[in-house]
């Protein structure tokens, strides 16, 4: 009989008005913060997808580094380096110019459109 009487003061409780605007104000709350958290939950995903992709780029950058530092170890790679930086040649080297072969396009004529053959009739 006892635990009857609990159960229906708790159920009067529940279903009284204070008791529900309450409810209905803690459930906006933790409503808000999970929204709160899933923002954050996607700012943090976008991040960390752009940091992948400049970790890619560090990693493709630091591999033509490695290869250039192995071609400048090299007497010629240093040589090519000087040349192409500061315009140096060796004494005696002369420059040769390659020009490929020439091609003259000839216009095609295609038939006048009928705006022009309006205007040379005119005339």
């Amino acid at each position: 009989m006892r635990q009857n009487q609990v159960y229906h003061h708790w159920r009067r409780l529940l279903a009284s008005r204070p008791a529900q605007v309450l409810l209905i104000i803690v459930l906006i709350l933790m409503g808000e913060s999970v929204v709160r958290f899933y923002q954050r939950e996607r700012l943090i995903a976008v991040d960390e997808q752009s940091l992948e992709r400049e970790l890619s780029v560090l990693k493709m950058r630091r591999d033509e580094l490695l290869t250039d530092v192995v071609r400048l170890g090299t007497d010629r790679g240093v040589e090519g380096e000087i040349r192409e930086h500061f315009g140096v040649v060796k004494e005696g080297e002369k420059v040769i110019n390659l020009v490929g072969e020439v091609t003259t396009t000839t216009p095609t004529t295609t038939a006048p459109s009928l705006w022009q053959k309006i205007t040379d009739w005119l005339r």
